[in-house]
């Protein structure tokens, strides 16, 4: 059994992907095409591309 992650959940572009795999700390709103429901700025989520 897989346990629920607390986290709301994003979708990122291909450049946002190649930003956060380089070593960039955060995601930019242009960069997201999809999240899970509000999300407050500066909060933890898990990222998908």
């Amino acid at each position: 059994m897989k346990a629920q992650r607390p986290y709301p959940t994003i979708t990122i572009t291909p450049k946002g992907e190649r930003a956060l795999l380089g070593g960039h700390p955060w995601v930019y709103d242009a960069e997201i095409t999809a999240q899970s429901g509000p999300i407050a700025d500066g909060a933890i989520a898990d990222v998908l591309s």
